[in-house]
């Protein structure tokens, strides 16, 4: 009787050596820093079966793909590679930025193939703007096998300052300075200074073409100062000029503020300046415009600009 007992007690312990991994990944425990409720090695089904569907997603090197969440449950980003979590990061302050302020995800076209930036590594901001890094980032839809377009990060404002004011005779100069929120992220202020023109800017140019060809809108957050509201717009350079119809913004946030890609409402030569033109080569975009419409100084805050799909 006592060597069955033993002999039952070594195979009990023998399957919670060989089943406790598996458990302790399927109920999230054994976490890693950040109290992150999914465990390394833990399934992509399993993390959403956790966390749920994740905020946005974003391709990386070698096939793997990055799953940002910022939900109340946890913020931060994890790396799935062949269907298993490979790393796990928490977000600064723990305020997750879905779209980029915890690691840049942008690979320059000509990067070598080898040598490759390893998770967790930052992403020099000397690295030479567009390639792959604003190129179409697609996330594989596996119910239809076919594939989703995930949102472009344009600016998060968290790396060298890459806008100056606009130099057209009829725009007043603006001041554009790097600030902190009060949420610690990177934020750009735009103060229009007064003068004899009705509108003031700035522009962002790129030495590669920036592809924005099968997003639906442009999204920005935009905070205004003072008690009035503010009508705001956004030019694209694609070959020729072309501007959006302006939204006014009111005094305070004004969150995910979205200007059409897809109508026929910008104004452009072609048109004798009338808005019925449609965005011509989106996919030929060198420069990005933001607009203000007065002639009084004026501040904005800017935030968060990104191109999103028709699907989000």
């Amino acid at each position: 009787m006592v060597w069955f007992n033993w002999n039952v007690g070594a195979a009990v312990a023998a399957m919670v050596l060989v089943f406790t991994p598996w458990l302790l990944a399927e109920n999230g425990e054994d976490r890693p820093a950040g109290n992150c409720p999914v465990s390394m090695g833990a399934s992509r089904a399993q993390m959403q079966n956790v966390l749920g569907e994740a905020d946005s997603v974003a391709g990386w090197t070698d096939g793997a793909k990055v799953f940002f969440y910022k939900g109340d449950q946890w913020q931060g980003r994890i790396k799935v590679k062949d269907g298993k979590v490979v790393d796990i990061k928490q977000s600064v302050n723990e305020k997750a930025t879905a779209e980029g302020k915890l690691d840049k995800l942008f690979v320059p076209a000509s990067a070598p193939s080898k040598g490759k930036r390893q998770s967790g590594e930052r992403t020099s901001t000397k690295e030479k703007e567009g390639g792959s890094s604003n190129a179409e980032i697609v996330e594989e839809a596996e119910e239809s096998g076919q594939k989703k377009m995930a949102a472009k990060i344009i600016e998060d404002f968290s790396g060298d300052l890459k806008w100056a004011s606009v130099s057209w005779p009829n725009a007043n100069d603006c001041e554009l300075e790097k600030v902190t929120g009060e949420e610690k992220n990177a934020l750009l202020s735009l103060t229009s200074t007064q003068g004899e023109n009705h509108k003031a800017g700035m522009v962002r140019k790129y030495e590669k073409s920036q592809d924005l060809s099968g997003y639906e809108r442009i999204t920005l957050d935009v905070k205004v100062s003072g008690d009035a509201p503010l009508p705001i717009a956004l030019g694209f350079w694609t070959g020729k000029y072309y501007e959006t119809s302006r939204k006014t913004v009111t005094p305070g946030w004004n969150r995910r503020t979205a200007f059409d890609l897809t109508g026929g409402n910008f104004k452009s030569a072609d048109v004798d300046w009338e808005f019925k033109s449609p965005l011509k080569n989106p996919e030929k975009t060198r420069r990005i415009y933001v607009l203000v419409y007065t002639a009084n100084k004026r501040e904005l805050l800017i935030d968060n600009l990104k191109a999103l799909p028709k699907s989000e």
